[in-house]
């Protein structure tokens, strides 16, 4: 698919991104919403999915979240990025980006998976990334109509991609059978 070129380009300041439509803004994480550690408990009789660094560790019974967020690990799987929404708790492995009313948390999220987060984790015998150092990160940010608009696209795109991907790989399942 071939989109439409924006008429001005301005250097963006970040030297891996390179170039970004003149009126996008670069901002730090900690502008675009608040970075902070979860603490939630785990809860083996919870109903709540409970999140830790690399995606859903458990249950809750005491959930703090009811809204999307961008999560991010904070420790071990220091620097994973995940996207949660529902009802659900975070525990202290993770960072919450709780995104302000000019981000998209879906486009908030695919612009954190374009972070090389890695490059701030510790090295101590357990990784460790702050809430500092995710804040202090910049990231282009489009207006809030172009930031769902390119939520949308990511994830239909995403999507489309997740379902060939299954197709394919249930082909090699029945040519295995075979």
């Amino acid at each position: 698919m071939k989109l439409r070129a924006y008429p001005r380009y301005r250097d963006s300041g970040i030297g891996w991104l390179g170039e970004i439509p003149e009126h996008w803004g670069v901002y730090r994480l900690k502008f675009c919403g608040s970075v902070y550690s979860g603490s939630d408990t785990k809860d083996d009789d919870g109903r709540y999915p409970l999140y830790g660094a690399n995606g859903v560790i458990g249950r809750t019974a005491n959930p703090s979240f009811n809204r999307p967020i961008v999560l991010i690990g904070r420790v071990g799987s220091s620097g994973a990025i995940n996207f949660a929404q529902g009802v659900f708790g975070v525990s202290d492995n993770c960072l919450v980006i709780a995104n302000s009313k000019k981000t998209d948390t879906r486009f908030l999220f695919y612009a954190c998976t374009i972070i090389d987060f890695a490059t701030d984790v510790t090295l101590n015998a357990q990784p460790l990334i702050t809430a500092t150092n995710v804040g202090n990160k910049a990231v282009p940010v489009p207006t809030l109509g172009e930031q769902r608009a390119i939520a949308a696209f990511l994830d239909r795109e995403t999507a489309r991609i997740d379902e060939l991907i299954e197709k394919k790989a249930r082909q090699i399942e029945l040519l295995q059978e075979k």
